[in-house]
């Protein structure tokens, strides 16, 4: 993202406060939201997931006929709601996993092969990093689906809220 939004608004400190600050705040976002709903259709947000990647891959950025700095900002909130529906399923995901280790060291391993998945960006182009990022979440959406049929204990455990929480004083 920080590549992309270089083009629009030039290479300065700005772009990497502007994408960094986004970022966090999208994060942040999906973590309030999967703290309001007590269940959370992770179906949906994977699809919205995959459907935004695909969409910001073929949408003519270059060819808007709008300024620069309008063209980057409409492209920072384009790359924020797949940034906003992957940080809501991992919160998701993390809230209902029975053991907390076994999910950040799937985290970590996904991170770590996203990373070498990014070599392809040599080869193919940074563009193609969206497409392979749509054909990584869907082979995850289908992996959740079949596992939590065929193994019960992998589906989600009911949502246990702290003692305290929520309640007014």
């Amino acid at each position: 993202m920080v590549s992309r939004c270089a083009l629009y608004f030039g290479s300065t400190w700005l772009v990497n406060c502007l994408v960094i600050s986004a970022a966090l705040v999208v994060l942040v976002l999906a973590n309030l939201l999967v703290l309001r709903m007590p269940t959370l259709n992770a179906t949906v947000f994977y699809a919205v997931l995959v459907a935004s990647l695909l969409a910001i891959y073929w949408i003519p950025w270059a060819s808007f006929p709008l300024n620069p700095e309008f063209t980057g900002t409409l492209l920072v909130f384009a790359y924020g709601i797949p940034l906003l529906c992957a940080g809501a399923i991992f919160a998701d995901a993390f809230r209902s996993c029975e053991r907390k280790s076994v999910a950040l060291g799937a985290n970590l391993f996904g991170a770590t092969f996203g990373g070498v998945a990014q070599n392809l960006s040599f080869i193919f182009g940074l563009k193609s990093l969206l497409l392979a990022s749509a054909v990584f979440y869907a082979a995850a959406w289908c992996s959740m689906r079949t596992g939590a049929r065929r193994r019960p204990e992998l589906r989600p455990a009911p949502l246990r809220t702290p003692a305290g929480f929520g309640e007014s004083s």
